[in-house]
């Protein structure tokens, strides 16, 4: 979960540049960590 499993940019001028820093994971990692795995804990839809 993005800002509790990881490092987190909420105190950046633009915190959704963050995703950019992320080269070492895939855009489904990326999806994950940003999204759905928050979602999937509360039920919501992934995508």
């Amino acid at each position: 979960l993005f800002g509790s499993d990881w490092p987190h940019g909420e105190g950046l001028a633009d915190p959704a540049a963050f995703t950019d820093e992320l080269t070492a994971f895939s855009a489904d990692e990326v999806h994950r960590i940003m999204r759905a795995n928050c979602a999937e804990l509360v039920g919501l839809p992934t995508h």
